[in-house]
């Protein structure tokens, strides 16, 4: 189903245009609530200025809106320095879904995670339907994988968050601090995240994963030598 779904694309997409220079700026490439976006073959060079501003492939929601970021494809584009090459949140209310990551390259001591998404019990939101295959990366400075739900106000909030259908599959990684990076908390749902197929060397630490549905299958975790 990921196949073809990337194949076809999406009816009437909004294609942004490729690019061939090199996108310095803190804000990365950031998508605004709308239906059907496309990214080719960008390059992304950026710091996360803020909690509302975030480098590589950032699909961030405003709260003042009230319709989801659906229908998102970032294919063969390199994601440098910043907080996640791929990142959903944390303004996310109105929910993000369908959203398919192909055939990228990411590669930086400064970028933290490859793919990351946040919210809390403030702003809640339901990310579902994020879908990552095919992804080289050099080296990261935390994690694979953060779905960070404590962020900010955490579970002090009436908007319980939720993150399901999560799947990264054959991603290859010389080197990170450990894999899984992911806070629940009781009442929010993070659920079906599955990685599967991937290679992750270089590793130092345990993953840490708390109130959450994640398996790995089929991988292989090759640890840092002391």
């Amino acid at each position: 189903m990921f196949h073809h779904r990337l194949a076809a694309g999406p009816r009437n997409a909004n294609h942004i245009e490729p690019r061939v220079a090199l996108l310095q700026s803190s804000l990365g490439n950031k998508i605004l609530s709308r239906l059907n976006h496309f990214l080719l073959f960008s390059e992304f060079n950026g710091f996360e200025r803020s909690a509302e501003t975030v480098a590589g492939a950032c699909l961030h929601f405003y709260e003042y809106q009230h319709a989801p970021i659906e229908n998102v494809i970032i294919r063969d584009c390199r994601m440098r320095d910043g907080h996640g090459g791929v990142t959903v949140g944390s303004e996310i209310s109105g929910g993000c879904r369908n959203v398919f990551a192909e055939d990228c390259e990411m590669d930086s001591p400064n970028l933290e995670r490859v793919l990351r998404l946040k919210s809390n019990a403030v702003r809640g939101g339901v990310i579902e339907n994020i879908f990552m295959r095919n992804i080289k990366v050099g080296q990261v400075r935390d994690a694979v994988l953060q779905v960070d739900f404590v962020y900010e106000e955490g579970a002090n909030g009436p908007h319980k968050p939720v993150a399901r259908n999560i799947v990264m599959e054959n991603i290859t990684v010389n080197q990170t601090p450990r894999v899984l990076n992911v806070v629940g908390f009781p009442g929010a749902e993070i659920s079906g995240v599955r990685v599967r197929n991937c290679v992750f060397n270089e590793v130092k630490k345990d993953d840490a994963v708390t109130e959450a549905d994640v398996k790995l299958i089929d991988c292989r975790v090759s640890r840092a030598s002391e």
